[in-house]
């Protein structure tokens, strides 16, 4: 059922128009955060139901909606991308969503980390599709991050702990929901595929913080291409022809952004968050800003992206920082009028950019 009124507070942004805007998902403070990625200073704050917990954000222009997993009230949030009123709410048959990613099939897949289970929503029916058991979890495992192509979803499994413990990422079919393949990686995996042809290359792209190590998988066949050592890799993301991942352990933000050659592993450059603990990022539509979330420090951090995939770290600026907030996932959400001229992605047929 459509709302008409809308549920976000005016904290210096414009409701209506826009290039395309960051959303964070505010874990503790119960809010969505939204930055426009062309004037970081227009922000505007989501205010989500009572007992809210945001986890993380997905957009889909085919719907103009963005779809927010709310974990404390076990449901999914549908909001205008556009004017931001909701849309829906969708209540969620599974316990513990956590990690989501959205593909052009129009499916919305969610990990639901408390029973060992992962939903595929249809965003333009706005209804669970299917609910997926996985099988043959190890014991003390449990599903968490997720990423998904229009051929393929992967899954991580966390261990017991993230030292020495593997992890695991199973594959799974997005037209038969079958699972496909498995395989073991370093401990405390997280996983991202391109989505909507942002890149050059394609490769699942896995970050194993337990392991210190960075891996290149081939799509198809998980077989590992290529590897690379960052200490605490956790949040990943990729641009036309470069990757980017953060050392979630770094406490002071020093050598704690990475930039890696997609087709070159050993072409690797280190550069200082403004702050530390980076969590997530994501890159802007023109791929010239390099957004991140800080999320025991309860801030957003912000890097121009040179022409050869180099950060300014001189110029990083923090442009949100609140205490208690904890931004979590973070999505770039492209506009209709930026995907109808053809700008975003430099021109690419590009839908939206999850979230890790």
């Amino acid at each position: 059922t459509d709302s008409s009124s809308s549920d976000s507070s005016d904290d210096g942004g414009d409701i209506g128009f826009f290039v395309s805007r960051i959303a964070v998902a505010n874990r503790k403070s119960g809010e969505g955060l939204l930055i426009e990625s062309e004037n970081e200073e227009s922000q505007l704050k989501l205010l989500l139901p009572s007992n809210a917990e945001p986890m993380y954000i997905s957009a889909s222009i085919l719907t103009n909606e963005i779809y927010i997993g709310d974990r404390g009230n076990n449901q999914l949030l549908v909001y205008d991308t556009t004017y931001l009123n909701q849309k829906d709410a969708i209540p969620l048959t599974c316990n513990g969503i956590f990690h989501q990613f959205y593909n052009l099939n129009n499916q919305l897949w969610v990990v639901c980390d408390e029973d060992n289970t992962l939903l595929v929503i249809d965003t333009v029916k706005r209804a669970v599709i299917k609910t997926i058991t996985i099988n043959n979890i190890p014991i003390g495992y449990k599903p968490h991050d997720l990423t998904t192509s229009k051929d393929y979803a992967y899954v991580t499994l966390l261990g017991p702990s993230t030292d020495g413990a593997d992890g695991y990422i199973i594959q799974y079919s997005t037209k038969t929901f079958n699972e496909k393949n498995r395989i073991a990686v370093g401990g405390d995996p997280h996983v991202w595929v391109d989505c909507c042809a942002i890149t050059d290359t394609d490769y699942l792209f896995v970050a194993a913080q337990g392991a210190s190590t960075v891996y290149k998988v081939n799509v198809e066949t998980l077989k590992v291409e290529d590897t690379a050592d960052v200490p605490g890799a956790h949040g990943l993301w990729a641009t036309k022809n470069y990757l980017y991942v953060t050392d979630i352990t770094s406490s002071d933000g020093v050598n704690s952004l990475y930039v890696i050659k997609q087709k070159d592993f050993t072409d690797i450059k280190v550069y200082d968050a403004k702050i530390g603990a980076p969590h997530n990022v994501i890159a802007n539509s023109q791929q010239d800003k390099l957004f991140v979330t800080h999320s025991g420090p309860g801030a957003v951090t912000v890097y121009d992206i040179n022409s050869d995939g180099s950060l300014d770290e001189v110029n990083g600026r923090i442009i949100f920082e609140e205490d208690g907030s904890v931004p979590f996932g973070i999505m770039n959400i492209v506009s209709l009028n930026e995907y109808n001229t053809g700008s975003a992605n430099n021109g690419d047929d590009d839908d939206s950019s999850s979230d890790r």
